[in-house]
């Protein structure tokens, strides 16, 4: 590398400035590295120790099935750091961050936290299921996975259908995107809809058994 006298004057004037701003560019990413660590280590802990016994208590206090429980209580819980990003997005910094974050959170649940529940789950010593499965797997109900997809795929059209709507602004020439009151509301009643069909699922479970056992009935006879 050449240099000028011109550059050695520029250097011996800035006192090696250059060379803290290169050590702080190397650091800053161990930084936040560390920072991002640390919080999720602390949301791990208050999860464990505060949140999860929290929730626990006033489900048994109100006598709220588990499934029920997770539906609302839990989500509710796991869900307030992206509502909280929301509201500021919306009415402090006024930008779409809220949006990436719900979507983005989703993502992250369906795929990293299903996958991580198998991998943190307890070991089975079952000689055929280990043969099959391995020494780590789920054992789930059926109806509740058909239940729980079925909900996650219906959020995920409704939220489709509330973003379809694409205008143009005249004053900053860019196209956004605008939801309705009605789509927002449609959006929060297909909620109430999870959570009513999660209080009474074994009523609707036995209403679609008794339909099946009906339809089966004169086939049966025959």
């Amino acid at each position: 590398r050449t240099s000028t006298m011109a550059d050695d004057y520029a250097y011996a004037d800035d006192g090696g400035e250059n060379d803290g701003n290169a050590l702080g560019s190397l650091f800053y990413p161990f930084a936040l590295v560390a920072i991002s660590v640390t919080s999720f280590w602390v949301q791990s802990v208050v999860t464990e120790e505060r949140l999860v016994p929290a929730l626990n208590i006033i489900s048994e206090y109100f006598n709220i099935p588990d499934d029920i429980a997770g539906a609302t209580l839990m989500a509710a819980g796991a869900s307030s750091p992206e509502l909280l990003c929301t509201i500021i997005s919306l009415f402090v910094t006024h930008s779409s961050l809220g949006l990436g974050t719900i979507v983005g959170s989703e993502i992250f649940n369906q795929l990293i936290i299903c996958a991580g529940s198998v991998y943190s789950s307890k070991v089975h010593s079952n000689d055929e299921s280990v043969k099959k499965y391995g020494e780590r797997f789920l054992v789930l109900d059926r109806t509740m996975v058909v239940r729980e997809v079925g909900f996650y795929a219906l959020s995920i059209i409704l939220l489709y259908v509330a973003l379809s709507e694409v205008v143009w602004d005249k004053n900053d020439q860019v196209e956004r995107i605008n939801v309705s009151l009605f789509k927002a509301c449609l959006l929060f009643g297909g909620y109430l809809l999870y959570v009513v069909v999660c209080v009474y699922m074994e009523q609707i479970m036995a209403i679609i058994g008794f339909v099946l056992a009906w339809e089966e009935a004169p086939s049966a006879s025959l």
